[in-house]
């Protein structure tokens, strides 16, 4: 048999939904929604699941407490690390995709990323996509060294 829900704990929070009544304090407070944040790497969802409460929660929580937007941007920015960390990884091995990605992001700057609008074919030939418009004409003399 269920215990009887107390005048105090029913004014809290509303039953069944993790979600304060009208005038209500806040079902979590700041700390904990950071540390669901934390340990779910910055997935609002995963950080919702944990909570029990929806979605919408945890992103009011993020715009309206300075506590959870830090953990939220330092999980992201931990994700970015990770990533930049493998894709450096992958540059270093000689990954032609990851050297492409690389120049057509940060490489902006020096031109990559521009291609070459496709001339009408010449003789059954045309420049590839994605040369930059200042190469040269590339080498028929073999491979690079």
């Amino acid at each position: 048999m269920a215990e009887p829900v107390s005048a105090d704990s029913a004014a809290l929070v509303r039953i069944g939904t993790g979600k304060p009544g009208p005038g209500r304090r806040p079902a979590f407070t700041p700390e904990e929604v950071a540390a669901a944040i934390s340990e779910n790497h910055g997935v609002i969802a995963g950080a919702a699941r944990s909570l029990g409460c929806s979605r919408d929660t945890v992103e009011r929580y993020v715009d309206r407490h300075a506590v959870v937007r830090a953990a939220f941007n330092e999980a992201r920015e931990l994700i970015v690390d990770m990533a930049e960390a493998v894709v450096i990884k992958r540059l270093g091995e000689g990954d032609l995709g990851a050297a492409k990605f690389v120049l057509s992001t940060i490489g902006r700057d020096r031109g990559w990323g521009r291609t070459v609008p496709p001339d009408p074919p010449e003789h059954g030939s045309r420049p590839a996509a994605g040369l930059r418009t200042d190469d040269p004409a590339p080498s028929t003399e073999g491979p690079c060294p």
